[in-house]
């Protein structure tokens, strides 16, 4: 038969045809004359064969390849049809396993951007096969990240939720493989060994469900005994900006030096009556740090409407609302996500000056106070890292506000990384108070 009657019998079109026989995965056609080559019987046979392993085993090409050469099966069909019935997926059972051709058909298939398509690619999560075909499993992995997209994830946290998954599931199945193939070479008998495979595989799929569900439930009761309990020993966010300088020395009586000073009382008798923005939320601060938080964040709200673009005041806000959490005054998870977005808000705001290094400071030691559960800790050696460099670079020497910036930020970082030189660094700068007392009894639980 012609090529053309060989492409209408199989199903198969005539480029797929020619590369299979371009790839050994078909014989060779019989040559009629010089332009006209003949298929015979076998090659219907070879072509259907194929189609039966993609569509109904949803086995790679790549894998079709190894079992046959030349259009000649070189490993036990039977077998491997069986195997891959089990080590098939659940997930994708009854598709179609060709799917678009080309990232522009997947792409439209799946509604994915290309640079979405380019992404899932790039991390080995999705892509096509050798014939540039994408597959059931590229299709079901798409809608997995669509789902993730639409449940509020950002896409590199999907990505990083997905390589985490497909990281430690692939190393799980490796190891069912490998039981596999030890109980097929054991006992020779490859149906006794699917067997196996299958009832293990539901069952490590059962406990799989068990342990991330054992696993979450711990983490969330971290979460409650570290945030929901108000006596926890640790005041956290209490003590971020009120540990002052043993002596300042310093006469500054301005509202800002005051608040850098930590002097919150002569603070708060300036700012009485205030109705400058920046003033109210220093003012809405300073009541936080004396306990009346409920007043101190009606302040620092307004402040923040006012002024959205101020980093600092983004920053005081967290703050008091992170204390409202600690002391359970409100629904806890709800105030530690407001506080932590407000957090966030910040970073995307302008500053600069002493307003940019406190920003950060703070901002560092807030991240560094909330539960593991919220993962903040990497973000907080970051703003905190951030803010002791701009105390290095700052011209004009130090002053005594600055010099209580650097105290705070160096305890909280050196006890972060258990940094003893970052700890020796705080208590040189307060020496005789309470940085310094703090710093001391870090290094202490180091030893």
């Amino acid at each position: 038969m012609r090529m053309a009657e060989l492409s209408k019998r199989s199903g198969v079109s005539r480029e797929t045809i020619h590369f299979y026989l371009r790839e050994g995965l078909l014989p060779p056609p019989r040559k009629v004359g010089r332009n006209m080559a003949w298929y015979d019987e076998s090659h219907v046979e070879t072509l259907a064969l194929i189609k039966r392993l993609q569509h109904e085993k949803f086995l790679p090409l790549s894998v079709i390849k190894k079992v046959l050469r030349g259009g000649e099966v070189w490993g036990g069909v039977k077998d491997l049809e069986l195997a891959a019935e089990v080590f098939r997926s659940s997930a994708v059972r009854g598709a179609s396993a060709l799917g678009p051709a080309g990232r522009a058909e997947f792409c439209k298939a799946t509604g994915l951007s290309d640079d979405e398509a380019a992404s899932l690619e790039a991390d080995g999560l999705a892509g096509p096969d050798d014939t540039g075909a994408y597959g059931a499993h590229d299709l079901a992995t798409a809608e997995v990240f669509k789902g993730l997209l639409a449940a509020g994830l950002g896409a590199d946290e999907a990505l990083r939720h997905m390589r985490l998954c497909a990281k430690h599931v692939r190393a799980l199945v490796a190891e069912e493989a490998r039981s596999f193939m030890s109980g097929l070479v054991r006992g020779g008998s490859p149906a006794r060994a699917t067997e196996v495979l299958t009832a293990t595989k539901e069952l490590v799929g059962r406990y799989l469900a068990v342990v991330r569900e054992q696993a979450m439930q711990r983490l969330a009761e971290g979460f409650l005994e570290d945030v929901w309990v108000a006596t926890a020993p640790d005041q956290g966010p209490r003590l971020v900006l009120s540990d002052v300088l043993a002596a300042s020395g310093a006469s500054e009586s301005s509202p800002e030096a005051l608040f850098l000073l930590g002097r919150t009382d002569e603070l708060l008798e300036r700012t009485e009556g205030a109705d400058d923005p920046r003033l109210v939320a220093l003012r809405g601060h300073a009541l936080g740090v004396t306990g009346r938080l409920e007043e101190g964040r009606e302040l620092l709200e307004a402040a923040a409407d006012a002024r959205p673009d101020d980093a600092l005041v983004r920053v005081l806000l967290g703050r008091v609302l992170l204390v409202l959490a600690r002391e359970a005054k409100g629904d806890p998870m709800l105030l530690t996500l407001t506080a932590l977005q407000q957090l966030d808000r910040s970073e995307a705001c302008e500053a600069d000056g002493e307003d940019a290094l406190w920003a950060a400071g703070v901002r560092g030691r807030l991240r560094a106070a909330v539960p593991a559960f919220f993962q903040q800790q990497a973000g907080a050696v970051r703003d905190l890292q951030e803010a002791l460099r701009g105390l290095d670079d700052r011209a004009g020497g130090p002053d005594p506000g600055a010099r209580r910036l650097e105290g705070l930020v160096a305890l909280t970082l050196g006890g972060i990384l258990g940094d003893r030189a970052l700890l020796e660094r705080a208590e040189a700068v307060d020496a005789a108070g309470a940085i310094g007392e703090r710093a001391r009894k870090r290094m202490k639980e180091l030893t």
